[in-house]
């Protein structure tokens, strides 16, 4: 994967979707408070623009 601004471009190894592996995707990258969105917009043949996002967070800290 490489960083170029805000957006992470990666290269699929392996995927459910066949036509997608070893295609280089896109994404809008941030992170804050250990919280990683990746997103990206899709706007099939059918003309209706969908936004995609994808949150990743940390686990807290878990005090015993």
């Amino acid at each position: 994967w490489r960083l170029a601004g805000e957006t992470v471009h990666h290269t699929v190894a392996l995927s459910l979707v066949p036509e997608v592996a070893g295609q280089t995707l896109s994404r809008r990258a941030s992170l804050s408070d250990g919280q990683l969105s990746l997103s990206y917009d899709l706007t099939p043949r059918s003309g209706v623009t969908r936004h995609y996002l994808l949150l990743w967070r940390r686990p807290r800290e878990r005090v015993v």
